[in-house]
């Protein structure tokens, strides 16, 4: 059972068993070396794309702000979209006083969360304002078919009611002169 190894098959054994224990830390030291030359890479944002998106945040939270005020007007709750519209404005604000410092990654960054709340915040007063219009659009249908089907149900109920009393009243009074044309006779 002893196998004869060829002298190039052995030196490469030889070689794959010496460098196999160092494979999965050399990976892993490349992989971390490049984690943090990566990350110690400041991110280079000029003063007019920062200002670019903190306008862009603004115009969005205004729309938000807009569409908020509709939803309201329409009959909607909009407990919800403004606390997160506060939010919004929160990091908006947060954007300002980080670009007026000189930090613009951070007023970028702000401004972008604040933008994607505006738009998240217009998207659901749209869809709020849509359904309490269509809420009250069924609630006026139902006024306007309710209330005169009610109004002929009360005639209806009215008629039949004096009706029932007229003629109960007819059959006491026939009673009543029944009686006394009896008592007449005797």
């Amino acid at each position: 059972m002893n196998r004869l190894v060829k002298p190039n098959e052995a030196c490469l054994h030889l070689h794959n068993q010496s460098f196999r224990h160092l494979y999965a830390p050399l990976v892993l030291l490349v992989v971390l070396s490049n984690v943090v030359a990566v990350s110690s890479i400041p991110l280079m944002v000029s003063r007019d794309d920062a200002r670019t998106v903190i306008d862009s945040a603004e115009q969005a939270l205004l729309i938000a702000y807009r569409n908020v005020l509709a939803a309201e007007s329409a009959g909607a709750d909009i407990t919800a979209l403004v606390e997160i519209l506060n939010e919004a404005l929160d990091l908006l604000n947060q954007a300002k006083e980080s670009y007026d410092s000189g930090d613009y990654a951070s007023a970028l960054d702000h401004s972008s969360r604040s933008k994607e709340l505006s738009e998240k915040v217009t998207l659901e007063a749209e869809q709020l304002k849509a359904e309490a219009e269509r809420t009250s659009q069924i609630s006026a249908v139902a006024f306007f078919i309710g209330v005169p089907l009610l109004l002929v149900a009360l005639v209806v109920a009215g008629y039949y009611g004096f009706k029932i009393m007229r003629e109960r009243s007819v059959e006491e009074i026939m009673k009543k002169g029944i009686k006394v044309s009896e008592e007449e006779r005797e």
